[in-house]
Formats: structure tokens, sequence, C-alpha cells
């Protein structure tokens, strides 16, 4: 019998259904694109530490597609710490690109 399908994607297909799969995916997605487009905009200007988040995001995000260490509490927290932190580094530069518009 199988367990689970290693792929966290799959597994919320399977458990939640497909459109959750979906939303969440595209919600990932989109912050990964994003935070890398923020990155290669402003790569001499951008903070090292703004660097690690990024790189710490697609860490996590590749881990995902090959083994659910999800269900580990630590890791799930960590997971959310570091895409909050990936949020705020997108909302920084849309705050600046605002602020040189006016």
């Amino acid at each position: 019998e199988i367990q689970h399908t290693h792929n966290i994607l799959l597994e919320l297909a399977y458990n939640f259904g497909t459109p959750l799969a979906i939303i969440l995916s595209i919600f990932i997605f989109y912050l990964t694109f994003k935070s890398f487009k923020v990155l290669s905009k402003r790569l001499n200007n951008i903070h090292l530490i703004n660097k690690f988040w990024i790189i710490s995001n697609l860490i996590i995000f590749i881990s995902h597609l090959y083994d659910i260490t999800y269900y580990d509490g630590r890791f799930t927290a960590i997971s959310w710490i570091i895409l909050a932190g990936v949020t705020c580094i997108i909302q920084e530069e849309e705050l600046k690109d605002n602020r040189l518009k006016y």
C-alpha cells in the first residue's frame, strides 16, 4: 500500500482536491518567480541576506518536489517563515518602485 506520494502537490491534490493544489502551486510559483525577478533586476544592489532568503526558498521548493518533509512541524514552520521573508523582499522592492515614481 502506498503511504504518500512523495510530492507535496500530488499529495495535496490526492487528499484535498485539485483546486487547492493548483491554487497553492500558483501562489508558490508566483513568489518564486517574482523573487527571481527582483534578484535579477537589482543584482548589484541587492543585500546578501536577500539572496540567502531567495536561495532558501528555492531549496525548499525543490525539496518538496521529491519528498514530503512538510509533516514535520519544524520544517513546516521554517518553510512558511522563508516564504514570508521572500514576500517581504518582493513588497520592499514594490515599495521602492512606488517611491521612485513619485
